[in-house]
């Protein structure tokens, strides 16, 4: 085929599907688009759209930057560009932008045309969408065409966008306005409103939610929810990734806005905030919880309710010669009931103190393993300073 391009032996509609089926493979031929650069300025005027979209479009998938034959191209498509459908500028705009080649009078030619036919001629909802993110991609402007454009698709009450429209073509859209610097506002309003009605916690909703946000930023449109609703998600995300080595960072999503980062940092200080005051008065909750299964422990066998180590009611035998007594460690112990004994470990109770028969605590604990946890909690209740029952 390269033969046959020197040669002049290929029409141009040849000389476009051998580029396009190369672009389609992601093949290199370095030959070949030598041979078609030379071959395209005898048979320019012989290109027709179809050959040229699949000229542009394969060049772009190749990221094959023949400035010479863009530029040709492009000349050629302003002079005859109301022979383009609308699918078709985004194909090849699609292309440029790939390319990162920036043709300015291409770029004004077909945001006029697109502002005038746009309404007119039929065209999918996701042409027009590649269409703007185009434009945005070459960091063009022209609010005629952006307006338009995007008007088509709202629904025709403007009451929202078009339900065929999914989730990535709305990033898109925003995207696509944040780097042409003007927005449609009742599109992006409508886009911020749906997107931040989607379910869902995940890596691939954020990878939605954080470009969209970062791109109203940029525009300086607030959005509450949508807001709330990205770097909520955000933190759940970063609490599931923290501890797993080399995973993905979701906060890179940001890309660095400023103005996001600031806010997402705020907030998450201020969930901490809320997670910690709300960890505190659970503990508090809990820790009166025990005290009051305490003082009924302590009340419901007479023992003083002031003095964790008194001795309780002293019973007196043959006459008064003999007298018996236990404290509250003493009697948890013999009925066994674990958290109570640690509980009076806690508040200062002294697990070495004797009953009236000289036993301590330990000789009722038939368990190795409590025995040894009791003297943990009471060295560690010593270390800490005694707590004192509240009155």
């Amino acid at each position: 085929m390269a033969e046959h391009l020197r040669e002049s032996q290929a029409s141009p509609r040849d000389a476009a599907n051998a580029l396009d089926a190369l672009g389609r493979l992601r093949l290199e031929h370095y030959e070949l688009c030598e041979a078609f650069a030379q071959y395209l300025p005898k048979h320019l005027d012989q290109f027709g759209p179809k050959d040229v979209v699949g000229v542009c479009t394969a060049l772009g998938r190749l990221k094959e930057q023949d400035e010479a034959s863009l530029l040709a191209m492009a000349g050629l498509i302003s002079m005859e560009i109301r022979h383009y459908s609308i699918r078709q500028l985004a194909e090849i705009l699609t292309a440029f932008a790939r390319l990162r080649v920036r043709e300015s009078s291409l770029l004004q030619n077909t945001m006029e045309f697109c502002a005038r036919e746009v309404k007119v001629q039929a065209h999918r909802p996701e042409d027009v969408v590649a269409l703007l993110s185009a434009w945005g991609r070459l960091q063009a402007l022209h609010v005629g065409a952006i307006e338009e454009t995007s008007s088509v698709l709202m629904k025709d009450d403007g009451s929202g966008v078009l339900e065929s429209l999914g989730p990535t073509d709305l990033r898109e859209v925003v995207v696509a306005y944040a780097r042409s610097r003007w927005a449609c506002q009742p599109m992006v309003k409508a886009v911020g409103d749906q997107l931040s009605m989607l379910e869902g916690t995940d890596l691939s909703l954020l990878q939605i939610l954080a470009p969209v946000l970062v791109a109203f930023s940029r525009l300086r449109w607030p959005h509450t929810r949508l807001q709330e609703r990205t770097l909520t998600t955000l933190q759940d995300l970063e609490e599931t990734t923290r501890h797993v080595e080399g995973e993905f960072e979701p906060i890179s999503l940001l890309k660095g806005d400023i103005v996001v980062a600031e806010t997402y940092k705020r907030m998450k200080q201020e969930r901490m905030q809320a997670s910690e005051e709300k960890e505190r008065k659970k503990r508090s909750e809990w820790q009166k919880e025990q005290q009051q299964k305490l003082l009924e422990f302590l009340k419901k066998h007479h023992f003083n309710t002031k003095d964790v180590n008194g001795v309780g009611e002293v019973k007196k035998r043959f006459f008064g010669m003999m007298s018996s007594y236990q404290r509250p460690l003493h009697k948890a112990a013999k009925e066994k009931n674990v958290e109570i004994i640690l509980l009076l470990l806690q508040y200062g109770a002294d697990p070495m103190s004797k009953d009236s028969k000289g036993k301590t605590a330990y000789d009722y604990v038939e368990s190795s393993p409590l025995r040894a946890r009791m003297k943990a909690v009471y060295v560690k209740s010593r270390a800490n300073g005694e707590s004192t029952l509240p009155e």
